[in-house]
């Protein structure tokens, strides 16, 4: 977690008793977090994981799934710090926007396609 957002969500969702995994393209990140969430009392877990990449997701949320349970919500707090045009998005993986904009789209698919296939999401 760069920034402090991230971060943030995850303890307000550990205060609130929810199971809190935390992924970041920074592992020791996302255990830091991880381990802060825990001292709120949360079960919590960090996972390194390059959202750009559909297969780093499809692990990752294997990996959550096994240890929490399978997701009920969603937060994608990541971002970029460069300034860049949203306009022309790269497909360079493993790059800030790359992670940013992909990244988005993969983790929604894979957890609302858990979400569907668990029957825990409104069907449209």
């Amino acid at each position: 977690m760069g920034g402090t957002i991230g971060p943030v969500i995850c303890s307000t969702f550990a205060r609130e008793g929810a199971a809190v995994a935390v992924a970041h393209v920074a592992p020791d990140r996302a255990s830091a977090t991880a381990a802060r969430c825990a001292t709120r009392g949360a079960r919590a877990i960090g996972i390194g994981v390059d959202v750009s990449l559909a297969g780093d997701v499809a692990k990752a949320l294997d990996e959550v799934t096994a240890q929490l349970g399978p997701v009920d919500v969603l937060v994608n707090a990541h971002g970029i710090s460069p300034i860049v045009s949203s306009c022309k998005p790269t497909r360079t993986s493993g790059s800030a926007p790359s992670r940013s904009h992909g990244g988005t789209m993969l983790t929604c698919r894979a957890v609302g396609n858990q979400m569907v296939s668990a029957g825990s999401a409104a069907r449209s």
